[in-house]
């Protein structure tokens, strides 16, 4: 766990701790792991494979290894502000609400790194709206409603059904999927 960014200022002890109350799942690509405007019940750290975001079906993000997503609707108690597929298969670190609760307590290293990436993504966004006032969009990678990923703004549409949970959905319950995602 040292090698991830969010964990590399954590003690021994501290590594343990965390390492008690995160939960290790695969999930494969297109499945849905976030989704926006749902109530947000897990925070994610990306071990290996990518996964996109959206808002409002527009592109905001790639996330990779040692990335983390997730934490907002968690801090602030209030709905998922983007949706998150994953464009690859992917081995992701999940924290119940209960467990970053604790993992703010145990790691106080890890909240202040969480604080300094949230302000960098809102910087990034703040930059972005301001270019985009002035020049034309750019191309944005995306997904289609038939399941291709093209370039062009992401329309996720209601390819998926709901759940409550993906550590649920990965223990065997309904999941959240968007069907036919592949690479072109």
């Amino acid at each position: 766990m040292r090698d991830i960014d969010l964990f590399s200022g954590c003690n021994r002890i501290e590594l343990r701790r965390i390492g008690s109350l995160m939960t290790l799942i695969e999930m494969e690509q297109g499945r849905v792991l976030i989704e926006e405007g749902r109530v947000g019940l897990e925070f994610f750290v990306v071990k290996e494979g990518t996964a996109t975001a959206s808002h409002d079906g527009m592109w905001l993000a790639e996330f990779g290894p040692g990335s983390f997503f997730g934490e907002l609707a968690l801090l602030d108690r209030s709905l998922r502000t983007a949706t998150v597929i994953a464009s690859t298969d992917m081995s992701l670190f999940v924290f119940s609400c209960t467990e970053f609760c604790s993992l703010q307590g145990t790691a106080p290293s890890v909240v202040h790194k969480m604080s300094v990436e949230l302000s960098r993504r809102l910087r990034y966004t703040y930059q972005s709206v301001d270019q985009e006032s002035v020049c034309a969009p750019s191309p944005r990678r995306g997904i289609t409603p038939g399941g291709t990923w093209h370039h062009g703004s992401i329309n996720v549409s209601d390819r998926y059904a709901q759940t409550g949970s993906v550590l649920k959905a990965n223990r065997g319950n309904p999941a959240l999927s968007y069907s036919g995602g592949r690479k072109s």
